[in-house]
């Protein structure tokens, strides 16, 4: 009857294995979107991978043949990451092309290293990042144009101001009367102000202060050219201020003033130097505090430049003890347990590590050993897969071990069927228990639940380890996944994934239920830009209707609208006999 059931499966399915539209590794290359996935490839190595170096030895030297990882080894190296792509799509390959840029079929560890140091901010913002400092530049430049111009301007103003100053410091002295030098009255105190202040200013003295040293001794009480006789008169000072000046009085900035008397205009000219006295000391004191900024700002750019550098030699230092430190760990533990290869010490390390570290970093490295068939089978026969569960086991707590083992367990069953028991051994080991564990253990952790959802997508494989994944409710385990991490585009491709395989076991049948359906409906909803979401949503619901007979259940819950609102978006989803065929059957119904 098992028997016989199996070939009717396989008759409802003859006419479905058409060729794609486009042949894999033929579609057109897409540089942009193939360096979009590098980076996001290249941000899983950066949180697995502390530096550069590390990640080569434990991705590419295993995979490298000298001239570097070859084409035909390069999506294994692709998928060590959980970057694994839907059926069909080449994302290794466009990445492969992506990678290879001196054009000689392999992957060396420059263009690997390159690839690892991909994981950065936006393109836009690293283009118009150098826009943005010209712009600073061009305002900076426009900003100092602004100030000399406003201290050329003021410095013009300043001497005008004191030009017309100067008009005011040398009148004419007023006419003297017969007076003694020691006794002036009121009238001569102006005079005499003014020329102490034209001495402050150090203005020369003219020819005549020269010879008499000021107005009263030329003009004399006695003198030999009258004969002691007292003297003439003296002029006006308005008429004598006009015959010792060659030009006409001049006037103050203020044009409209009224012309001030003479101790006015003595107080109004001091005033004035004052200020202009004040103006000075204050730009000279703006001047030093500008210079002392500068020279504050300059001594902590400089402090700054120093403490960055001891940050980065100190770094460095601490960084190469930590690697020599773990090369003598290593060499230690090799000389200890005499391993013959490298998987051997990855095992070696992964049953006596005491550090849960060390142990998730086993997993890795296994992971990254076990690609060809021959050391999958290798490491079968040497209790990898039970070493792994163990671990999981040990450390259930752990996340990170978790996504670290179940990457190993998907990596041993990859390439797995129905003739290729791997995937049966590895289940014996206890890996399907293991891995639905640690999906209950971290419900919230979405990089574990997509690493899970991956590894039952390979363990699937095989028709009795789908039996044991039924019973052991992994259709429910899955459920939960994709309904608590709706927005997870991980974990909502591999999920589908993971239940289109499960429903091709006929003992599917009685675990679909109109949850199960409704959660994949609403996962393709969430991710409507997304091909591989809803091709992946796609195979799961056609393999469910196939399988449980549940098509009417499929209609209630909105699945078959969501296909078709993925058909209408995505051609080559509207090409897909699948999908064709969900829709087609709401069309037939009267």
């Amino acid at each position: 009857v098992q028997h016989s059931s199996k070939v009717s499966l396989a008759v409802q399915h003859e006419g479905l294995n058409t060729c794609p539209t486009n042949p894999i590794g033929c579609a057109p290359f897409d540089d942009k979107a193939a360096s979009e996935r590098v980076r996001q490839w290249a941000c899983a190595a950066n949180r697995e991978f502390a530096k550069s170096k590390t990640a080569w030895e434990a991705l590419g030297a295993p995979h490298s043949s000298g001239a570097g990882i070859p084409w035909d080894s390069f999506g294994e190296v692709w998928e060590m990451l959980g970057v694994d792509a839907a059926p069909g799509e080449t994302s290794w390959m466009t990445s492969f092309k992506h990678l290879d840029t001196n054009g000689d079929s392999y992957i060396n560890e420059e263009e690997l290293v390159q690839a690892y140091r991909s994981c950065t901010g936006s393109p836009i913002l690293a283009s118009v990042g150098p826009m943005l400092m010209t712009g600073l530049a061009a305002i900076i430049g426009l900003a100092v144009l602004a100030a000399l111009i406003f201290v050329a301007v003021k410095a013009l103003k300043h001497h005008k101001d004191s030009m017309d100053s100067l008009a005011y410091a040398h009148p004419a002295p007023p006419a003297a009367s017969k007076r003694s030098l020691h006794h002036h009255d009121a009238s001569e105190a102006p005079h005499l102000a003014l020329q102490q202040a034209a001495a402050k200013l150090a203005v020369a003295p003219t020819q005549e202060e020269r010879t008499c040293g000021s107005w009263l001794t030329c003009a004399g009480w006695r003198s030999k050219d009258t004969g002691g006789q007292a003297p003439v008169q003296a002029a006006p000072y308005e008429a004598r201020r006009d015959e010792h000046m060659d030009i006409k009085p001049q006037l103050s900035n203020r044009e409209h003033e009224p012309l001030l008397h003479d101790d006015q205009r003595e107080a109004h000219h001091r005033a004035e130097l004052e200020r202009h006295e004040a103006e000075r000391e204050h730009e000279r004191k703006l001047q030093h505090e500008k210079e002392l900024k500068n020279q504050r700002t300059k001594q902590a750019h400089e402090a700054e430049e120093h403490h960055d550098r001891e940050a980065e030699v100190a770094v460095h230092a601490h960084h190469q003890e930590q690697q020599h430190h773990h090369q003598e760990q290593h060499h230690v533990e090799h000389q200890l347990a005499h391993p013959e290869d490298e998987l051997g010490a990855a095992l070696h390390s992964l049953q006596t590590d005491p550090d849960v570290r060390g142990r998730t970093k086993a997993c890795q490295h296994i992971a990254s050993l076990v690609g060809l068939d021959a050391r999958k089978h290798e490491a079968c026969e040497r209790g990898v897969p039970q070493a792994i569960v163990a671990a999981m086991g040990q450390d259930a707590s752990s996340d990170r071990l978790q996504v670290a083992g179940c990457t190993a367990l998907r990596v041993l069953c990859h390439a797995s069927s129905e003739e290729n028991e791997i995937a049966v051994e590895v289940a014996k080991a206890g890996a399907i228990e293991a891995v639905l564990q640690a999906m209950r253990e971290h419900p919230d952790a979405a990089d574990v639940q997509e690493a899970a959802c991956r590894a039952l997508r390979h363990l699937a494989l095989h028709s009795s380890n789908r039996i044991r994944m039924c019973r052991d409710h992994g259709l429910e385990t899955i459920r939960s996944a994709l309904q608590r991490h709706a927005q997870s585009l991980g974990v909502q491709e591999s999920g589908f994934l993971a239940i289109g395989n499960l429903a091709f076991e006929a003992e599917a049948k009685q675990y679909v239920n109109q949850q199960l359906l409704q959660a994949i409906a609403v996962g393709m909803d969430a991710h409507p830009t997304s091909a591989s979401v809803l091709e992946a949503g796609i195979f799961a619901l056609y393999n469910l209707i196939c399988t449980a007979d549940c098509y009417h259940m499929v209609v209630e819950c909105g699945a078959v609208e969501a296909v078709r609102r993925a058909m209408h978006r995505h051609p080559e989803i509207r090409d897909s006999q699948e999908a064709q065929c969900i829709v087609a059957e709401v069309e037939e119904e009267p």
